[in-house]
């Protein structure tokens, strides 16, 4: 009788009880029950189980699942660079492994790649006293702060210890709104990596809550904050660039279900690749709507109407020019009588002309296009533009 964990697998009188089943990948537990060679790696037998013997170079059993193999390439997987948990983490940017040893691949908004891979950091110019206005600027003694990208003698401020918060994946651009209405900042992260925006609700006294992640259409690039819907309570909208070509050029519009929370995204269709977004009221109807940057440099505005803005200027500067108007002025006593038209035809874009006309009443008339507003002498030193 064998030993226990050994067999004659050779039939070979002479050889005895030659195989170790607990350890022989070709006879594992018993004799002829040969081991599959896992995912690159060797088939290996431990205690009488088929499992991984070695894995293959730049290969690991990172999740510790057999079933798999070596399933992670430690040569270019950017969590596990190097061997398993090596994260490529990097403050204000995105890691990259490249053959096994981790390196900068970009920086978040704001922030610029100073130094070579793999001690590369991402710096903000406009503050770094070590990178001021350019890399490797050193602020001198006697001008030891960073102001605007040039060395200052300001004062540096004292701050508590700095306090870390858990973000998504590559963290682009921040924005600072009171999300659930209790008078305190809230934070509101655009999550690149994670496709998705972070939201950290302010627990007071500068303290935040874990993470709340909301999807978007893509990868963000840029996030703004304001109320879309005119509830009082600030939405939130990202630029999105496309996953491996699929998705994105778009802006994705989080509407704010009160305490806090965000609805389901809606994405509206924009150019390639946009970059950043705004938030203005750009037709003058009291509703707020988003700009956005992309590359090339051409701007799209979501406002319907885009001549009502361009004439609100207008009548904004033709009501300057009424008040600064010594001609307006003096004529307004001949107008109340009736005795006197005025007329001022500033040239316009295009050849067309811009006129103002009074008649006895003391109206003067503007009419540009299809819009007309009027402007009132009231008296010898006053005069008003009605729309």
């Amino acid at each position: 009788m064998c030993d226990f964990g050994f067999a004659h697998c050779s039939m070979n009188p002479a050889d005895g009880c030659e195989t170790n089943v607990a350890a022989d990948a070709d006879n594992c537990g018993a004799c002829g029950m040969k081991c599959p060679v896992p995912a690159n790696a060797t088939a290996g037998c431990k205690t009488g189980m088929c499992g991984i013997g070695m894995c293959n170079a730049n290969f690991a059993d990172c999740d510790m699942n057999p079933a798999n193999g070596c399933e992670t390439n430690t040569a270019t997987d950017a969590n596990n660079c190097g061997g398993c948990k090596k994260a490529c983490n990097f403050a204000n940017g995105m890691g990259a492994c490249l053959a096994g040893q981790c390196g900068l691949s970009m920086c978040n908004q704001g922030f610029t790649m100073c130094g070579q891979n793999p001690n590369a950091t991402c710096v903000n110019l406009q503050s770094d006293a070590m990178n001021c206005g350019k890399c490797g600027n050193v602020c001198p003694v006697n001008l030891p702060a960073c102001v605007f990208g040039a060395c200052s003698a300001m004062c540096k401020l004292n701050f508590a210890p700095m306090a870390t918060y858990a973000t998504g994946a590559g963290p682009q651009v921040l924005s600072a709104r009171d999300f659930n209405g209790d008078g305190k900042l809230d934070l509101a992260v655009a999550d690149y990596g994670d496709q998705s925006v972070g939201v950290l609700l302010n627990q007071g006294p500068g303290t935040f809550a874990a993470k709340a992640d909301y999807p978007v259409g893509g990868l963000p690039r840029g996030l703004a904050a304001g109320d879309f819907n005119g509830d009082g309570k600030p939405d939130i909208a990202t630029t999105n660039i496309p996953v491996n070509g699929n998705g994105g050029n778009s802006v994705s519009v989080l509407l704010n279900l009160g305490a806090g929370t965000f609805g389901a995204k809606v994405d509206y269709a924009v150019g390639a690749n946009p970059q950043s977004v705004a938030v203005g009221d750009l037709n003058g109807d009291g509703k707020r709507q988003q700009q956005h940057r992309r590359f090339p440099q051409s701007v799209h505005v979501s406002a319907p109407d885009r001549l009502v803005g361009a004439l609100n200027r207008l009548v904004g500067a033709l009501n300057r020019l009424v008040g600064a108007s010594d001609r307006l002025v003096g004529a307004s006593d001949r107008l109340a009588a009736g005795q006197a038209r005025v007329s001022v035809n500033p040239p316009a874009p295009g050849g067309r002309s811009r006129s103002w006309s009074a008649r006895a009443r003391g109206r003067l008339a503007l009419v540009v296009g299809s819009r007309s507003w009027s402007a009132r002498a009231r008296d010898r030193d006053r005069a008003s533009i009605d729309r």
